[in-house]
């Protein structure tokens, strides 16, 4: 581990810990909604995100390859490893018009995808710099052929504005 690395680790724990301490007096965390219901339950993103609420980050992966799994859906595996841990990210082909749900503490906010735009790395994208226009939420991936530990060809950015 380099002294970089420690040192974002040691950040995070403290924030971490301070966060909690900051939050102490606020709400309980939820109660886990049992795994059968949700998969019984509606297919909203809404309903989906009961799958997350009060779970830890194994459980919440575990939960969502059940739900996905549930409902024939394909998605792909990305294990990934770091210092502070290991873990799989999902991904699921997301087009024009899907929804997309942004989980906060106390609130949830809902997205339509309105574009999907690939481009090389090298090139990147100026427009996702943008700082006029509308608000809108974007997501950026890697993707393409890996051509080494942390490098991608290319970068697939999907742009959402709110949705009701």
């Amino acid at each position: 581990m380099s002294l970089r690395d420690a040192g974002f680790y040691l950040r995070a724990r403290l924030s971490a810990r301070l966060t909690r301490w900051g939050n102490r007096d606020g709400p309980a965390l939820a109660t886990p909604a049992p795994l059968d219901d949700v998969l019984s339950g509606a297919r909203t993103p809404l309903a989906l995100s009961r799958l997350l609420e009060g779970r830890s980050n194994a459980d919440r992966e575990a939960a969502l390859i059940a739900w996905l799994q549930a409902r024939n859906m394909s998605f792909a595996r990305h294990p990934f490893e770091t210092f502070e841990g290991r873990g799989e990210n999902l991904s699921v082909d997301v087009g024009r018009g899907d929804r997309i749900v942004v989980l906060g503490v106390t609130s949830r906010l809902c997205y339509r995808v309105t574009e999907r735009v690939e481009v090389l790395a090298a090139e990147g994208l100026p427009r996702y710099y943008a700082r006029n226009g509308p608000p809108q939420l974007a997501i950026v991936v890697c993707s393409g052929r890996r051509l080494g530990p942390g490098e991608w060809e290319k970068r697939t950015v999907w742009f959402a504005s709110p949705s009701r």
